[in-house]
């Protein structure tokens, strides 16, 4: 039987109580072994003080071997018997068979599982990428009400501060260290900054565009 494996390819090595057909980039892990059953067996002298029934179960070998193959399409056979009509002889065509019909299923197996693999990953590259889109959109959009705000309290602002020159009899009157017209221009300056409309509207839109999806406070 190895002889007919080998020659589809591959090579057959042995691990530990396991045979390992590689073939096609597949692994196909086999065994042959012999089958055992239990018997009840009579204690001798010097095992009766063990148990109390005088009795022991043991595993023995039958005669007879079994041939597993592990990780079939399910499709597929897997354990074979030997009984007194059939030996092992009358059953290897048919294991030599399920060999041959093994590799272009796993091979196609395989080659599914991969394509759902990298689905997969091109999914979750899509969803990652509609995340960051979400985030950006979000981020933008905050920026916008704050600007929007900012400008709202710079009109209070202006208001208040014309009030305020409305009011005014002495400019030059000294008030902490500063004449009033001092610290009007510093109200007037500090105002310019505070609305995002002065720099004009394509400023106000660059600053929105260089935010990115990481961003929480800009």
């Amino acid at each position: 039987m190895f002889k007919v494996l080998e020659k589809q390819g591959g090579e057959i090595r042995e691990d530990r109580k396991e045979l390992i057909w590689t073939v096609q980039s597949e692994t196909i892990r086999f065994q042959l072994r012999e089958k055992q059953k239990q018997v009840r067996r009579q204690m001798d002298k010097n095992e009766r003080w063990l148990s109390t029934n005088g009795w022991r179960q043991e595993l023995v070998p039958t005669g007879t071997l079994a041939f597993s193959i592990k990780h079939l399409p399910r499709n597929l056979r897997r354990e074979w018997a030997e009984t007194q009509k059939k030996r092992m002889e009358v059953l290897l065509p048919d294991i030599v068979a399920t060999f041959a019909a093994a590799v272009p299923l796993l091979v196609e197996q395989r080659r599914e599982q991969e394509e759902q693999q990298r689905q997969w990953k091109l999914d979750e590259i899509r969803r990652h990428e509609e995340r960051q889109a979400i985030a950006l959109d979000a981020n933008r959009w905050r920026k916008f009400v704050e600007f929007s705000q900012q400008s709202r309290e710079a009109e209070h602002l202006r208001a208040f501060l014309d009030s305020i020159k409305a009011k005014c009899i002495d400019w030059e009157r000294q008030v902490a260290g500063l004449t009033v017209a001092d610290w009007i221009t510093w109200a007037e300056r500090r105002l310019l900054k505070t609305d995002p409309l002065h720099q004009g509207v394509e400023n106000m839109f660059e600053a929105i565009g260089r935010l990115n999806a990481w961003d929480v406070r800009t």
